[in-house]
């Protein structure tokens, strides 16, 4: 199976030549796309930071972490920092800057991701129903990737934890809250 995200993209634009094809099965996606954007003057949606971006790194296997999931989409792995005994990051393979950076299209995997969160909580020892779930909103976020905050038990986080993840608030919003406004986006 092929693995390559930019294929697909390009497929869907008309875009793709055989040679590109055949780079995508042999290099990381990033690389070839990144090569033949530039050589086509073509800026397209790769980020040109992902090769900079720390999450990017380590769903590539380049930085060493904790990883306690991972399929073609979505990488886990435990905050740096935790607010409470679980806090995991679920991460997308692809580079997506934040919240602000999705459309409509995005719901089915913004939902993949909540119900991804309740699995790892499951396999982790942890409660899906304690959790608190949520994205940082610009500019309140420190790695500039998309990336979805589970906490549980939120009972156990700390004072400063629950300001930092203060639930709806200008800061931190719940992923039921993103999809609706996403859906909101195509009315």
């Amino acid at each position: 199976m092929i693995s390559c995200y930019w294929k697909r993209a390009l497929q869907t634009s008309g875009n793709l030549s055989k040679s590109l094809l055949l780079q995508c099965r042999r290099t990381p996606d990033y690389r070839v796309f990144s090569e033949k954007r530039r050589m086509s003057g073509d800026v397209g949606t790769a980020p040109p930071e992902r090769s900079k971006c720390i999450f990017c790194k380590i769903s590539d296997g380049v930085e060493p972490s904790n990883i306690v999931h991972q399929d073609d989409e979505f990488v886990v792995f435990p905050d740096m920092r935790p607010a409470a005994p679980h806090h995991y990051l679920i991460v997308p393979r692809h580079h997506y800057i934040d919240v602000r950076h999705l459309t409509a299209q995005h719901v089915p995997m913004v939902e993949k991701m909540v119900t991804l969160s309740k699995e790892v909580l499951t396999a982790q020892g942890g409660s899906p129903t304690s959790a608190r779930l949520g994205f940082h909103m610009p500019p309140f976020i420190t790695v500039r990737h998309l990336h979805l905050h589970v906490i549980a038990p939120e009972q156990e986080m700390g004072f400063i934890a629950r300001g930092i993840f203060k639930a709806n608030s200008l800061w931190f919003v719940s992923p039921e809250a993103i999809i609706e406004k996403l859906k909101e986006r195509t009315s």
